[in-house]
């Protein structure tokens, strides 16, 4: 009896440790036949829109490359509207998740994206949302490849960055605005992300003022600039990040209404990690305006020069000639040349002890207009002898 019993208990033991076995074994097999997939929506943009608004409502993967097979990722089909995404606000490292969730393993070979009809843009400037037409994306979802075999276990990270600029394209003089997605998709894993931030080279401060601009990533041997990796805007504290650069070596541009063209040193960057640009700075753009300042006495066309004159600029809107911006003083031949002024619009006013004031009637005259690299000549300018 004795016997019996004791194997009665070693059965039991082995059972309980065979079903435990089979248990284990279901949840490593459950566990080892999924992958985590994050869909990370990221922005290209284009200053020429204050808002750009799209309406995505699926977005689904195919395991294989045929136009059947998709699936939705979790929360997919939406109504209309309901998730509505402002392609402009994904920027400075800002991004939309359009899915994270666990998908069996295997080969991921396509996602699409199925768009509504709510898309819209609004113009810098204006309030009005002007409709976009998305014909084939209505139709049939805009297909990105992925072509990845996901590992069981692991996550994977892909990021679509949506060119705003290329994908709005207006339909002749119809006053149609048509959207036509153009998406660059690469694998954070195979991909690195550069980040900086933009300000004013003019200021000299630890901390100098940021500024929002344009950055554009270039591929090093790209010399003439004419094919962008990826592009961003900068936000309002300079910041900004251009995520899914595969690894290599790459010049930034930096551009902004009013400055000069700015080029950073070449950035290497390393797939999965982030490479810090720095501070990149960029300087005000400028013209210049030349003249003569002569004495309206003498009749004859070569009126005598006024030398040590002061010439004085003024901003466009300080009418009452409060703020200076810049002064110089006439050579000996009653010429001088004001270099250097930012672009912009502005008045003349000229003072020497000898003679009356000259300055340009503000309810009459034209502003004087300075363009980038351009000396805007004003000719000669007559000054009256005062009464001794």
């Amino acid at each position: 009896m004795k016997i019996k019993s004791i194997l009665s208990v070693v059965f039991s033991i082995i059972f309980l440790l065979f079903l435990q076995s089979c248990n284990n074994s279901e949840i490593n097999n459950s566990n080892s036949t999924t992958s985590h997939v994050n869909l990370k929506l990221v922005d290209a943009p284009d200053d020429s829109y204050k808002e750009v608004w799209v309406d995505i409502i699926d977005v689904q993967y195919n395991r294989s490359d045929d136009n059947i097979g998709w699936t939705s990722f979790d929360g997919f089909p939406v109504e209309e509207g309901s998730t509505l995404v402002d392609l402009l606000t994904l920027t400075a490292g800002s991004s939309h998740i359009l899915t994270d969730q666990e998908i069996e393993s295997g080969m991921l070979s396509q996602v699409r994206l199925v768009l509504g009809s709510k898309n819209s843009i609004v113009f810098e400037g204006s309030d009005e949302m002007v409709p976009l037409k998305t014909p084939s994306a209505q139709q049939s979802g805009l297909k990105l490849h992925l072509d990845t075999e996901l590992v069981a276990g692991y996550s994977y990270t892909f990021i679509l960055d949506w060119d705003v600029q290329k994908s709005i394209v207006k339909a002749g003089n119809s006053g149609i605005y048509n959207l036509k997605p153009v998406i660059r998709v690469t694998a954070e894993a195979n991909s690195g992300t550069i980040l900086g931030r933009v300000a004013d080279t003019k200021e000299t401060t630890e901390n100098p003022m940021p500024l929002e601009a344009l950055v554009s990533v270039y591929d090093v041997s790209d010399t003439s600039f004419s094919n962008a990796i990826a592009s961003t805007t900068s936000n309002d504290e300079g910041v900004f990040m251009l995520q899914g650069i595969p690894g290599g070596s790459y010049v930034l541009t930096i551009e902004k209404e009013d400055y000069d063209i700015a080029y950073s040193e070449t950035v290497p960057v390393i797939n999965g990690e982030d490479k810090d640009a720095g501070t990149l700075l960029l300087t005000k753009s400028t013209g210049s305006i030349s003249g003569r300042v002569a004495d309206d006495a003498e009749t004859d066309t070569n009126k005598i020069p006024i030398e040590a004159a002061t010439v004085t600029v003024y901003n466009k809107d300080d009418t009452s000639f409060t703020t200076v911006v810049a002064s110089i003083e006439t050579d000996v031949d009653g010429n001088f040349i004001l270099s250097d002024l930012p672009i912009g619009e502005y008045w003349i006013k000229v003072a020497h002890s000898d003679y009356n004031d000259y300055e340009q009637d503000t309810s009459v005259d034209t502003a004087i207009v300075v363009e980038k690299d351009v000396e805007n000549a004003i000719g000669t300018l007559l000054m009256t002898l005062s009464p001794s």
